[in-house]
């Protein structure tokens, strides 16, 4: 019997207190439960999970009804199920959401939505699946830790369990539930180092992370085994450490680093979030999901929609979000500010090495750059002409040896019947390549791929007041080729305001070494740097510190997000040397200063039906009928435009979203187009409204589709534009430098390797070190027991490298001022 103290498989509270927690009009959960409701109810296939935890929660008949529709539909459609492209050659997205709805079934199993027919058919059709897809796949496969193998072992250990333990002891169910348990065992016992799927940042959010959280809760709640806090031997990785590294992926321009094939993403999981919240107390990525928005869009966690029912179940809190910089030594550091939402991304996860790197690309100190929610430093899926990265067939067979190239050759042959020529062969045996990095290339060599798998190491991470600095070690990528000691790269983030990046290689032979980028489109060279304008209009100016060629190349199909399907190759190529410095300064500005914040107040109209609504929330209490009819919102705002350019910015939107000022169209400035035709962007929208604007009141009109709940949605903000401040930076030493943005100086000290030596007025041995215009002082990365004296007084900051000093990755220095 279902009562009001059972708790449901997998939900983590009784049904009483969800009830509670759902039902309270004073929740801040409230308005997110109505929407819930209001989706299930207009919906119910779109949204058909949504269905069964309302029927559990309200157990009122109409929601009943769209409950057991839901489950009976999905035994109705079994035969088209079963012959359809995803079950037959891709089991794994089939098997995932037959594992929840095993569990949706058991949820509901005790309300007598179900005649005893209707019963048998769900029970029959769940076994029957389960046996004929994830049991036979997982026979077939070698183990190893893969989200699609992880995918058919949920699907046949919830099946299994439910049917051959808690519900019934059906002998092939026990089966069922053995084998997709020790398969469960296996994976969760080999999850990879320090917590990343090296798939990617995309598909680690939407697939690896709701998938191990699920399949872990399933592992503790039938086994009693706590693998969240203690793992899995033989790794014995926590669980909550992969849950904790989606967390940290989330930058402050709500953007997931864009180094997998998918580029720069909105992340939109938040189950895996509220999960790791629940289980550490630890409100921050709860802050997350608020501060970025994260309910508003629909996510389809391991191919199911069922994100906003699990994060329903598992949250709780509410308080503001803060991005702090963090280091996973074995993936990625990241430098970040909240007020500048800017984010310095530094990574050197795993590649796969020759033949091909494939998703596990060569990452070696690889860098993105964000800044006011615009990507500015690029990286992604897709390959840059051959003009642009060429890849000479001899000089590769010299490397990887002729019977690679025919291995390539074979295999494309064997999986497919295709014949490929030797220099098409030479080209996949190097996919991935350093030259698609923001990174270091020798000699001229873009094409260059480890032999074997690498990574790198992230050697410390400092955070002392304003000076943020992550340090990683490249040179495990390079050894295959070139006889280098030493690759390290060391970025510095200054006051959340600007970067400087210090590139140190050592080698026994001379090499020629390319720092490169791959720039936002809106780029061009001036005055011996490189200065971006993106469409999100903030300008950046990046600008090398040594004597050397500096180009700027236009690059079409790379990447493809987000979304102009182009961009621009930085290269600066340096002198030839065998023990070289590179040091590049990147200073963002925003181009746009808040002239009005306009979410409130908002008439909006629904096939004539009008009421007032912010465009913070209006999704929220959109009653989601009337679908073919467009969602207009209107607005009056009095201005003086004068000579000033206005930008209006709305954080998100759909595909078909038009914006009318006094009756005229107005064009988005950014592209609104995702990774494919029919998607959006993960941008906020930005259009220039200056030439359609009067003296005095002028109507704003925003014209949204309705999709499936998602309209459009705040924050929408007026802006002018301002002119960049002039930005310079000297050189004042080997390891010291002075940066002027306006009329602020700031000095700071990079990299400085040795004992005691003199900076500014006196001198340190700190190895990191910062005087910023307001006179703070910074040091880090050694105890800095020596300051410049007339400034010893303001200090009260320091650091080691944990990394090297045994301790946990992270470390920081505390400021402080008398």
């Amino acid at each position: 019997m279902l009562t009001g103290t059972t708790t449901p498989l997998l939900m983590g509270c009784s049904i009483d207190d969800l009830r509670a927690k759902l039902t309270n009009p004073d929740s801040p959960l409230a308005p997110w439960w109505k929407h819930f409701l209001t989706l299930s109810r207009q919906e119910p296939r779109f949204c058909s999970p949504y269905a069964v935890l309302a029927g559990v929660v309200t157990d009122e008949p109409a929601y009943r009804e769209i409950a057991r529709a839901a489950l009976m539909r999905y035994v109705e459609q079994r035969e088209e199920a079963e012959i359809s492209n995803e079950a037959q050659y891709h089991t794994h997205v089939f098997a995932a959401p037959l594992a929840r709805w095993a569990i949706f079934y058991d949820w509901v199993a005790d309300l007598g939505i179900l005649s005893t027919d209707e019963d048998a058919r769900v029970r029959e059709m769940l076994l029957s699946h389960a046996f004929i897809f994830p049991l036979q796949h997982l026979q077939s496969r070698l183990r190893s830790f893969d989200n699609q193998i992880m995918a058919n072992a949920f699907g046949a250990a919830a099946v299994g369990f439910i049917l051959g333990i808690k519900r019934g002891d059906d002998a092939l169910a026990r089966r069922l539930f053995t084998s997709g348990l020790s398969w469960l065992h296996e994976l969760l016992g080999v999850l990879p180092v320090g917590g990343y799927s090296p798939e990617g940042s995309t598909y680690h959010e939407q697939v690896v992370q709701p998938l191990t959280t699920l399949s872990a809760l399933l592992v503790e709640e039938t086994t009693g085994q706590p693998v969240f806090t203690e793992g899995v031997a033989p790794s014995n990785l926590p669980v909550l450490k992969l849950l904790d590294t989606s967390f940290k992926m989330i930058g402050p321009g709500a953007l997931l680093p864009g180094w997998d094939a998918y580029g720069f993403q909105y992340p939109t999981i938040k189950c895996g979030l509220t999960y790791l919240a629940r289980r550490t107390n630890d409100p921050r990525p709860l802050a997350a999901i608020r501060a970025h928005n994260m309910w508003y869009r629909h996510a389809h966690p391991a191919w199911e929609i069922d994100d906003r029912l699990w994060t329903l179940e598992w949250l709780d809190a509410n308080i503001p979000a803060v991005h702090e910089p963090w280091l996973i030594p074995e993936v990625a550091g990241s430098l970040q500010d909240d007020a500048r939402k800017i984010r310095l991304y530094q990574y050197w996860d795993e590649c796969g090495g020759v033949p091909s790197s494939g998703r596990s690309q060569v990452d070696p100190n690889d860098i993105t750059l964000e800044a006011f929610e615009s990507p500015i430093i690029l990286d992604g899926n897709g390959n840059p002409p051959r003009e642009v990265l060429p890849l000479p067939v001899d000089d590769i067979a010299a490397y990887i040896g002729e019977r690679t190239i025919e291995t390539v050759q074979e295999y494309i042959f064997s999986a497919w019947g295709a014949k490929i020529s030797r220099q098409e062969a030479a080209e996949k045996a190097m996919d991935g390549s350093v030259g698609i990095s923001n990174a270091l290339s020798f000699d001229g060599e873009g094409w260059y791929v480890p032999m074997a798998p690498r990574r790198g190491v992230g050697e410390a991470l400092h955070a002392a007041g304003p000076l943020q600095v992550v340090r990683g070690n490249a040179t495990a990528y390079y050894t295959d080729r070139y006889d280098v000691t030493r690759v390290t790269r060391a970025s510095a983030l200054v006051r959340g305001r600007y970067a400087l990046v210090t590139d140190r290689v050592r080698s026994a032979t001379p090499h020629s070494l390319t720092w490169q980028a791959y720039l936002r489109p809106e780029a061009a060279l001036g005055d011996g740097r490189a200065v971006v304008h993106t469409p999100e209009q903030v300008h950046c100016d990046i600008i090398p510190l040594q004597e050397g060629t500096l180009t700027l190349t236009p690059v079409e199909g790379y990447p493809t997000h987000p979304g102009e399907k182009r961009s621009v190759l930085l290269k600066h190529t340096v002198a030839t040397g065998n023990d070289v410095r590179l040091d590049v300064a990147l200073l963002p500005q925003r181009r746009l200063i808040p002239a009005a914040d306009l979410t409130e107040g908002w008439a909006r109209d629904i096939a004539g039906r009008t009421d007032s609504v912010s465009l913070a929330d209006a999704y929220l209490t959109d009653p989601c009928d009337a679908q073919d009819a467009r969602r207009r919102f209107t607005k009056t705002v009095t201005l003086t435009p004068g000579a000033d350019r206005y930008f209006l910015e709305v954080t998100f939107a759909g595909g078909e979203f038009e914006l009318y000022v006094n009756g005229q169209t107005i064009a988005p400035t950014t592209r609104t187009r995702g990774t494919w035709e029919a998607s959006v962007s993960c941008l906020p929208w930005y259009f220039d409204i200056t030439p359609a604007l009067k003296d005095g009141e002028n109507e704003l009109v925003l014209s949204a589709p309705y999709f499936h709940g998602e309209t459009a949605c705040g924050p929408v903000t007026l802006f002018t534009e301002v002119a960049p401040l002039p930005a310079t930076v000297e050189r004042t030493g080997v390891d010291t430098f002075r940066v002027t943005i306006g009329t602020e100086t700031d000095d700071l000290l990079l990299e400085r390797e040795g004992g005691i030596a003199p900076w500014l007025d006196g001198e340190t041995d700190a190895r990191y070190a910062l005087r910023a215009a307001d006179g703070t002082l910074a040091a880090a990365g050694r105890p800095a027991r020596h300051l410049p004296i007339a400034h010893r007084s303001l200090l009260v900051a320091g650091g080691t490298d944990p990394c090297r000093a045994g301790g946990g990755g992270e470390h920081r220095g505390e400021l402080g001022r008398r």
